[in-house]
């Protein structure tokens, strides 16, 4: 009768020891599949433009700076053919995305540069701009246009405008 015992004591640890196996494999698996974290990254661009919104004729800017726009992600030649006037750029929309990045300011720009494009999310961007005014009191707005690789048209982006204090002489 003791040996009874003993060996359903021994079959039922081994059950519990492979269900023990079981249960740590299927969550190292798991774990092993959970996407990764997204990590932070420089996006590669090309400028088109940057400067002055009034120094590109084949552009509307100016409806987009005064209607509250500041980033427009074109991801076809029908989004583009709304912004552009004439002689839009040539991109592969298939492949390319054209961002319109743009605001106002309470003097003439001088120059608008690009400090760094990257990406933060799958979906999520940050565009740092530096923009330096002329010595001017029109009214006017900084532009920039970028063709990067594809990106969602529903990506929000994050933008981050310097004025540095120094006009250029």
């Amino acid at each position: 009768m003791a040996g009874i015992i003993v060996s359903r004591i021994d079959v039922i640890m081994k059950k519990l020891l492979n269900l023990l196996c079981v249960c740590v494999l299927t969550g190292v698996f798991c774990t092993a599949c959970a996407e990764p974290k997204f990590e932070e990254r420089d996006v590669p661009f090309v400028v088109y433009y940057s400067g002055g919104s009034g120094d590109i004729p084949n552009v509307d800017f100016y409806h987009l700076i005064w209607s509250g726009i500041e980033t427009l992600i074109i991801n076809s030649d029908e989004e583009l053919e709304e912004c552009f006037t004439y002689e839009p750029p040539v991109v592969d929309f298939s492949k390319k995305t054209l961002i319109v990045a743009c605001g106002p300011t309470i003097h003439g720009v001088y120059e608008a540069n690009i400090k760094s494009l990257r990406q933060s999310a799958k979906s999520k961007f940050k565009l740092q701009v530096e923009v330096t005014l002329g010595e001017t009191d029109a009214e006017e707005g900084w532009a920039i246009v970028l063709i990067t690789d594809k990106i969602k048209g529903s990506s929000k982006f994050e933008i981050d405008v310097e004025f540095p204090d120094i006009w250029p002489e």
